[in-house]
């Protein structure tokens, strides 16, 4: 049997307990008026010549389109959690 890949939703929860939207948790932070309520996250792992190839897909599932746009907009700024962790990761072990 192949191994399929590791699958969380991810969803943001508010002091109390509830399911609420990112701009309640953080009231500082207009950024998050429009972010998606709840996330797919999913960790392929494969392997490849040089060892194991991790390809991280982090998708919106419950959403405004007003979410989804904000979320497509910022992809690219998305590197510096799971990516730069890797990085870390990867600079730790090469030493």
């Amino acid at each position: 049997m192949k191994p399929g890949p590791i699958q969380r939703n991810g969803a943001v929860v508010g002091p109390e307990g509830r399911l609420c939207q990112a701009s309640q948790r953080h009231r500082s932070d207009d950024f998050f008026d429009d972010w998606p309520q709840t996330l797919l996250t999913e960790v392929i792992l494969e392997p490849s010549s040089q060892g194991t190839l991790l390809t991280l897909k982090w998708t919106p599932i419950e959403f405004t389109e007003a979410a989804l746009t904000m979320f497509k907009q910022h992809m690219d700024s998305m590197t510096g959690g799971w990516g730069g962790s890797f990085d870390k990761l990867e600079a730790w072990l090469a030493a």
